[in-house]
């Protein structure tokens, strides 16, 4: 059975979004949005710094010759590693890989689950792209079911915080897919 809800997650608060979903795959995003509500997202003031810090650094390591955007991210793991990423281009656009993909995908490498907090630097401020939001969204679990992204200026210093849950509220969940398919 499908029911149409509208909700929608925004600074701590539970809004209205028109959606579709099955019951089973509401459940999950209801429960999901609420662990978000309630989970400890902290990251100590120190820990925040750094991977602003770092992101900055790496910003202008970017290999970006033709839109010429530098972007920086720092990645901090579940196991309390930082992997660092920035953005790599490649004349043919479908190729090229964001510094918070980079960032996640060394995670992996290395043999790291999931993300605990992320920082992404670049001249304007700019938050992650929806494919980068949907990257990171799958090294989201029970333990951790949100976290911080820091979105660093690096023109004027200014810093926004939010999290991987206000970004990517919907996110595509796979198995909620093949569910909700089964069910029709």
């Amino acid at each position: 059975m499908l029911h149409k809800i509208k909700f929608f997650l925004r600074e701590k608060k539970l809004l209205l979004r028109t959606c579709t979903y099955t019951h089973d795959n509401l459940h999950f995003s209801l429960s999901r949005i609420f662990m978000s509500l309630s989970t400890d997202m902290s990251v100590s003031q120190e820990t925040r710094e750094k991977l602003i810090k770092l992101a900055a650094e790496m910003e202008p390591k970017a290999y970006c010759p033709y839109s010429k955007f530098h972007v920086g991210a720092a990645l901090l793991a579940d196991d309390g590693k930082i992997y660092t990423g920035v953005n790599v281009e490649n004349q043919s656009y479908g190729l090229c890989i964001c510094a918070e993909r980079t960032a996640a995908v060394k995670m992996v490498s290395e043999g790291g689950k999931g993300i605990k907090a992320i920082a992404v630097s670049t001249a304007v401020g700019a938050s992650p792209c929806g494919a980068c939001r949907q990257f990171m969204n799958e090294f989201l679990s029970t333990a951790i079911p949100d976290f911080p992204v820091y979105m660093h200026n690096s023109s004027n210093g200014h810093v926004i915080d939010t999290s991987m849950n206000v970004l990517l509220p919907l996110s595509c969940e796979i198995k909620d897919t093949l569910h909700a398919s089964q069910q029709e």
